[in-house]
C-alpha cells in the first residue's frame, strides 16, 4: 500500500495514519541482522568462545542482546511487559512483525488442526545450527499455537537437546502463561501496518480466537482496516467492500457480526444501506447477529430494528440483552417503563412485554408532530416580539418600560428569542432580555421532551420535515437543537429524494432553519444542491458557516476546513466550541500543543492561527472525519477495573478473573475509564490532575485541577472530558479549556453526566441531585446513605449503587429514588453491577475480597485481593 508522508503539527507526525514503507522496512531488517550478526558473533567468539557467542546471537535475532547461560530461559519472565511491547513479543519467538510476517501468522493460527509430521520436523529444526533455521522453526511453532503445545511440553523436558529445550520453554511460556496475549499482539500490528489481505487473515482468524478479548481487539482492527479503506484509494476501496460483503454472509455468527461493526462503525450512510444486506440480518437465525444489526439499524432511526430489539430482550443471553435494554432506555428517558430485565424467563418476558407497549403507543404520529408545532413561535408572534426587543433599547424610557413589560407577558414560548437578545450590541436591550429571562425561566411550562424528536427521527410521520425546520430557530441550543437536526436528518428524504420543504429552507429568512437544511441534505447524501450549500461557506451570518462548513468537512469537503478555522478568530469560545471540537477530533493525539487559553481576542487569534499553519502542514494529507462522532458499537468485554487508592495501583482483570495489566505510580487514584486498545483515562486526587495514559504508564494528556481534587472522571461523545472533584464539576475540550464549570460547596460524593447531558450528582448531604449542565436542579430525592469514601457507581440508565459499609448492606436507587436493591453485605465499601445482573462488591475488611453476588444475595465468586478497593469499574 501507499504511505503518506508524515504530518506535521509544527513539527509533528501522526504514526497511526502512516506505517513503514516495506522497502525500508527490509532495509532495517537486513541491517540489524548482518550488522548485530557479524559484530557480536566476532566479539564473543574472541572473547568468550564459540558457544557463548551463539547464545548471543540468538537473544539479538530475537529482539536484545543478552548473555544468558545454559540453564537460563531465553526470553524474560513476562515478554510482554518488555519494552519491545508488541513487536518485541513476537520477535521473542521468533515471528516477523511485519506485514507479511503478520499474514502468516495468522494464517498459520487460522489452520486447526496440524499433521503430527509438520510439528515433529518443527522441533527438531529447533536444534539446527542454523540460529536462522531455528529462529524461523520457534515462530511457526509458536504461531500454529495450541496444537503445537502437547509436543512443546514433551520437548521442554527433553534432556539431551539443551537448545531444543529452551526454545520450546519460551514458545510454552507464551502460548500458556496468557493464551491470548500473542494473537492480541498481532492484532495490533496488523492494524497498524494494514498490509493487504488483513480483513481476510482477521475474519479467518476470529472464530478460532482464544477469549473474548482476543475478539474484541480483532473487532477494532477490522474497525481501524475498514476507515482506512474509505479515504484510500477507490481501487483499495473497491478491493475490500467484497471481503466485507462476502463475511455478511459468511456461515460464522460471530465473522456476520464482526462485519456489521467494522462496516457501520463510523455511521450507516445511505450508500452503505443500498450495498449491504443490513437490514435482512435483523431476521438473521442467530440472535448475536440481529443485535448486532439492531443496535446499529436502530442509530441510523430504522424502526423495525426498535422492534427486533424488543424482541431479543428474552432471546439472547442476559449479558446481551442488556445492550439491547440500554438502548432502549437511552432511546425513551423518562418514558422508560419501569420494570427491569431480570434473571428468570417470566420477569424478562414481563419486562419486553412493557417495552412493546411503550413502542406500540409511540405509533401516534399527530401527537409527536403537534408536541413539536405548539412550541413552534409563528410568524406573527416572532415579528412581534422581534419588535419589542428592539423597543427594549428605545431612548425613551417609558417605551423601554412597556415593552418590557409585555415581553414578559408573552410566556415562555418567546424564550429562545430572549436568549438571541441577550448577544445584541445594544448594552441595555442585553441587560433588559436577562432580566426578562430571569422571569420566565421559573414558568413550569415543560421543555420538549428529547424522546419527542427521537422518536419523530424513527416513526418518520408525514410533514415531519416541515414540522421541525420550522421549530429550529426556537429549539434550545444546548440540549433541544441536537435532537431536532439528528431527528430532521432522519426525515430529510423520501423514496431517496429530498423533501421539497428541505430544498426550500436552504434559502429561508431564518438563518438556523438554513444551516439546518444544508446538513439534512449534506449527511443524507444529496449533491444535486451542493453547490448552492458551498456558497452557504460565505453567509453572512457566522453561526450559518460554521454548520454548513462542519457538514461539508463531514462529507469530506477539503475546502471547509478552512472556513472552520477562521470562525475560532471570530467567535467566542462556547460558539467556536463545535469547530474546535472537530478539529480536535481530526488531528488526534497531534493537534497543535501551543494553543493558548482564554476568550479574548488575542487569545482567539493565536488559536486560530495555530490551528490555520497546523492545517497548512496537513491539510492535503490527513483524512477528513465525520460530522459526528460515531455513536460506538462497543461490546461489554467482562473486564473489572480495580482502583487501588492507597497503593496508587490501578489493576484490570479479565472475564476469569485474571489480571490483564496494571498501572502503578498513580497518586491517589480514584477513577479509571478504559479509552482504547493502549489509553486509560486516570481521576488522580493526589496530584490534582487527570491523566491519559498507555498501558506503560506514559501521559498522553493531562489536566490540572488546581484547587480541586478529582475523583471522577469521564470521556463524553464529542471527545471532551468531564472531571468530578468534590468543589466542582467541570467540562474540558482537547486543550484542556473549560466549557463550563459548576462550583459545589464540597459536597461532591460522585457525578455523572449521561448522553442527554443531564448531571446525576450524589451530596454527601444524602441527597441525588438531577440537573442540566447549568448547574440548575431539575429534581431530587433523599438517600438513606452517603459517605465521602464509598465506591458507589452510577448507571448510564440513572441508577445508584451506595455501597453502605455502616449499615452492612448495598443499596440501588432507580431514577426516580425507589429502592429496587437492598442486600445484606458485610462492610461494603465499593461496588458496581455486572451485565449479567449480579453484584460485585468489595468489603473493608482483611483479608480483602472481590465478591460477585446474585440478586438475592447468594455469593456466586470470591478472589483474595491484596488491598481493598476505592472503586469498580467494568467494561
Amino acid at each position: 500500500m501507499a504511505h503518506p508522508a508524515p504530518l506535521t503539527n509544527s513539527e509533528p507526525s501522526i504514526v497511526a495514519l502512516c506505517s513503514p514503507s516495506p522497502l525500508i522496512h527490509e532495509a532495517h531488517v537486513m541491517y540489524r541482522t548482518f550488522i548485530g550478526t557479524t559484530l557480536f558473533a566476532a566479539l564473543f567468539l574472541m572473547e568468550q568462545g564459540a558457544a557463548s557467542a551463539q547464545r548471543v546471537l540468538w537473544n539479538g535475532l530475537g529482539g536484545g542482546f543478552v548473555v544468558m547461560d545454559e540453564e537460563s530461559s531465553l526470553m524474560p519472565p513476562n515478554p510482554a511487559s518488555t519494552d519491545g511491547g508488541d513487536e518485541g513479543l513476537l520477535r521473542s519467538v521468533g515471528l516477523s512483525p511485519d506485514g507479511p510476517g503478520l499474514l502468516r501468522f495468522f494464517h498459520l493460527r487460522s489452520r486447526g488442526e496440524v499433521e503430527p509430521e509438520r510439528l515433529t520436523a518443527l522441533l527438531e529444526q529447533l536444534g539446527a545450527p542454523s540460529l536462522l533455521v531455528a529462529q524461523k522453526a520457534c515462530g511457526e511453532l509458536a504461531a500454529i499455537g495450541a496444537p503445537a503445545i502437547p509436543m512443546l511440553r514433551q520437548a521442554a523436558k527433553d534432556p539431551d537437546r539443551h537448545q531444543v529445550a529452551r526454545l520450546a520453554r519460551r514458545c510454552l511460556q507464551v502460548l500458556e502463561q496468557s493464551p491470548g496475549q500473542l494473537s492480541s499482539a498481532a492484532t495490533r500490528l496488523i492494524a497498524q501496518y494494514q498490509p493487504a489481505g488483513a480483513a481476510e487473515a482477521l475474519l479467518a482468524f476470529a472464530p478460532l480466537a482464544e477469549e473474548d478479548a482476543v475478539v474484541e481487539e480483532i473487532r477494532l482492527a477490522l474497525v481501524a482496516v475498514t476507515a482506512s479503506s474509505l479515504h484510500a484509494t477507490e481501487g483499495r476501496h473497491a478491493t475490500m467492500l467484497p471481503v466485507l460483503l462476502k463475511a455478511l454472509k459468511d456461515e460464522s455468527p460471530l465473522r456476520r457480526a464482526l462485519v456489521i461493526d467494522a462496516l457501520c462503525h463510523n455511521g450507516i450512510t445511505p450508500s452503505l444501506l443500498q450495498q449491504t444486506p443490513l437490514r435482512q440480518l435483523l431476521h438473521d437465525p442467530h440472535p448475536m447477529v440481529r443485535l448486532r444489526a439492531a443496535l446499529v439499524l436502530s442509530r441510523a432511526h430504522d424502526a423495525k430494528a426498535v422492534s427486533t430489539l424488543i424482541t431479543l430482550l428474552t432471546e439472547l443471553p442476559l449479558e446481551q440483552a442488556r445492550q439491547a435494554e440500554e438502548y432502549l432506555t437511552e432511546l425513551a428517558g423518562e418514558q422508560a417503563p419501569k420494570t427491569p430485565l431480570g434473571n428468570d424467563a417470566a420477569t424478562r418476558q414481563k419486562c419486553r412485554d412493557a417495552w412493546a407497549t411503550w413502542w406500540q403507543a409511540s405509533e401516534e404520529d399527530k401527537r409527536l408532530l403537534e408536541e413539536i408545532r405548539k412550541r413552534t413561535v409563528t410568524e406573527t408572534l416572532r415579528q412581534k416580539c422581534e419588535g419589542l426587543i428592539k423597543q427594549l433599547g428605545d431612548a425613551d424610557f417609558a417605551v423601554r418600560e412597556k415593552a418590557q413589560a409585555e415581553v414578559k407577558a408573552m410566556g415562555s414560548l418567546i424564550v429562545p428569542l430572549l436568549r438571541n437578545a441577550t448577544r445584541h450590541a445594544d448594552l441595555e436591550i442585553r441587560n433588559r432580555a436577562r432580566d426578562c429571562l430571569s422571569v420566565m425561566e421559573r414558568d413550569k411550562n415543560l421543555p420538549l421532551s428529547l424522546v419527542i424528536p427521537r422518536l419523530i427521527a424513527l416513526r418518520k410521520p408525514a410533514g415531519a420535515a416541515e414540522t421541525l425546520l420550522a421549530y429550529v430557530p426556537y429549539a434550545d441550543e444546548e440540549t433541544v437543537l441536537p435532537e431536532v437536526q439528528w431527528a430532521l436528518n432522519a426525515v430529510a428524504f423520501k423514496d431517496g429524494q429530498p423533501e421539497p420543504a428541505v430544498v426550500r429552507a436552504l434559502s429561508d429568512s431564518q438563518g438556523a432553519r438554513r444551516a439546518a437544511a444544508a446538513e439534512a441534505l449534506c449527511l443524507g447524501g444529496d449533491r444535486t444542491h451542493l453547490p448552492a450549500i458551498r456558497k452557504m461557506l460565505t453567509d453572512p451570518e457566522p453561526v450559518v458557516r460554521l454548520k454548513v462548513a462542519l457538514a461539508l468537512a463531514g462529507i469530506g469537503q477539503r475546502d471547509a476546513v478552512p472556513t472552520l478555522i477562521e470562525l475560532l478568530g471570530q467567535l467566542n469560545s462556547t460558539e467556536a466550541e463545535a469547530a474546535e471540537e472537530y478539529l480536535q477530533r481530526l488531528a488526534g493525539d497531534h493537534a497543535p500543543t501551543n494553543l493558548p487559553s482564554g476568550d479574548d481576542n488575542t487569545a482567539r487569534k493565536k488559536r486560530q492561527q495555530a490551528w490555520a499553519a497546523w492545517w497548512k502542514a496537513n491539510g492535503e494529507r490527513i483524512p477528513l472525519v465525520g460530522r459526528y462522532p460515531p455513536a460506538g458499537t462497543e461490546r461489554y468485554l467482562g473486564h473489572v477495573l480495580l482502583v487501588f487508592a492507597n497503593n496508587g495501583e490501578i489493576v484490570e482483570l479479565d472475564r476469569d478473573r485474571k489480571e490483564r495489566w496494571k498501572l502503578t505510580g498513580l497518586s491517589n487514584p480514584r477513577d479509571v475509564e478504559v479509552l482504547g486498545n493502549d489509553r486509560i483515562l486516570v481521576a488522580e486526587q493526589g496530584a490534582q490532575r487527570v491523566t491519559e495514559r498507555n498501558r506503560k504508564g506514559d501521559i498522553i494528556w493531562e489536566k490540572t485541577t488546581p484547587g480541586a481534587y478529582p475523583i471522577g472522571v469521564q470521556r463524553l461523545r464529542n471527545g471532551h472530558t468531564f472531571i468530578v472533584c468534590n468543589n466542582k464539576l467541570l467540562e474540558v475540550d482537547r486543550a484542556g479549556h473549560e466549557i463550563y464549570s459548576i462550583s459545589r460547596p464540597h459536597d461532591v460524593i460522585a457525578a455523572c453526566r449521561l448522553r442527554d447531558g443531564q448531571i446525576i450528582l450524589v451530596s454527601s448531604q444524602r441527597q441525588c441531585i438531577r440537573m442540566d449542565a447549568t448547574g440548575k436542579q431539575l429534581k431530587s430525592f433523599p438517600l438513606q446513605w452517603a459517605w465521602q469514601g464509598a465506591g458507589m457507581d452510577i448507571l448510564p440508565n440513572g441508577h445508584i449503587i451506595i455501597p453502605g459499609f455502616w449499615m452492612n448492606k448495598v443499596i440501588e436507587y432507580d431514577a426516580d429514588g425507589k429502592v429496587v436493591l437492598d442486600l445484606h453485605a458485610n462492610q461494603p465499601y465499593a461496588a458496581t453491577r455486572l451485565k449479567n445482573g449480579n453484584l460485585l462488591m468489595a468489603p473493608q475488611q482483611w483479608p480483602s475480597e472481590l465478591i460477585e453476588m446474585d440478586s438475592t444475595g447468594k455469593q456466586v465468586s470470591k478472589l483474595n485481593l491484596p488491598n481493598f478497593p476505592h472503586r469498580i469499574r467494568t467494561r
